[in-house]
């Protein structure tokens, strides 16, 4: 036959040679199947990832607003308590304004002259 290959051993290694076409194709099917399984698990990853992140700028966003909101009522709680104070002091400030003034006067009007007793009169 051809060189000494006999039909069957022809028939044979050309059914081995399909076979062996018949591999390498599943196996590229199967690798191209793995790619793109791959492929697809990354965009997903992703959007998992994004979906995650923007929950979390939600929850940080929500955080700074209630952190804001009681920042605000604190500031208004401290004006209110500074007003009540300086109320409190002008009250008292109108209450004991007589009684210092008419205090200075006395201690102003009260003068004793007295020598200091430091001074030392000079030797005549």
């Amino acid at each position: 036959m051809l060189n000494g290959v006999s039909k069957k051993q022809f028939i044979e290694e050309l059914g081995f040679c399909d076979f062996r076409v018949r591999c390498l194709s599943f196996m590229l099917f199967v690798t191209t199947e793995k790619a793109q399984r791959i492929k697809e698990a990354k965009e997903e990853a992703k959007k998992e990832v994004e979906k995650y992140k923007q929950d979390r700028e939600q929850k940080f966003q929500e955080q700074m607003k209630k952190n804001a909101g009681s920042k605000d009522d604190f500031a208004a709680k401290m004006k209110v308590d500074t007003d009540q104070r300086l109320q409190k002091i002008n009250a008292e400030v109108a209450t004991n304004k007589e009684k210092v003034i008419d205090r200075l006067l006395e201690l102003i009007y009260d003068i004793s002259p007295e020598v200091h007793r430091n001074y030392k009169p000079p030797k005549s």
